[in-house]
């Protein structure tokens, strides 16, 4: 049934049963998950900050096998709206891109840092921790100034 759903499926629709399915451990079939990620790709340029980073984490988070091609659409996707993202979302979006060593781009990396040093002020420890966290495991260059901000926040 839901294959047959599929192409109704917008992004919050997308992210929200990725992001279910690795909540769940569910085991599902390879053509479930063909589908989603197709159509992930196929929806890319209509997700908001939020879908992507509720994805993003699914995909770290879920064991399950995608294509290069979904990340990648989704890290560009994420450089065009970082700029509306809320802190959970950043610290979401860049722990998930690092637990799954993603090779992401210096423009992404300064964009989410600008974005992070821009809302410091609304970050809590939670968020500060996997932000910092994740720029370390990328071996990331982080701007004092925003590492000093976040620190003194925590």
């Amino acid at each position: 049934r839901t294959l047959v759903l599929i192409d109704a499926f917008n992004p919050q629709d997308i992210a929200n049963v990725w992001w279910a399915l690795a909540k769940l451990d569910a085991s599902v079939k390879e053509e479930l998950m063909e589908a989603l990620e197709a159509r992930a790709v196929a929806t890319a340029s209509s997700f908001n900050a939020q879908d992507i980073a509720n994805l993003v984490w699914a995909l770290a988070t879920s064991g399950k096998h995608f294509g290069d091609e979904l990340l990648q659409v989704m890290m560009t996707r994420a450089t065009v709206q970082v700029n509306w993202s809320k802190p959970q979302e950043i610290a979401s979006m860049v722990w998930a891109l690092a637990k799954l060593g993603a090779d992401v781009d210096t423009e992404l990396l300064q964009a989410m840092q600008g974005r992070a040093a821009a809302t410091v002020g609304s970050f809590n420890p939670q968020e500060i921790s996997n932000f910092l966290w994740a720029m370390a495991k990328m071996n990331a260059t982080v701007d004092v100034g925003l590492v000093e901000a976040m620190m003194a926040r925590a």
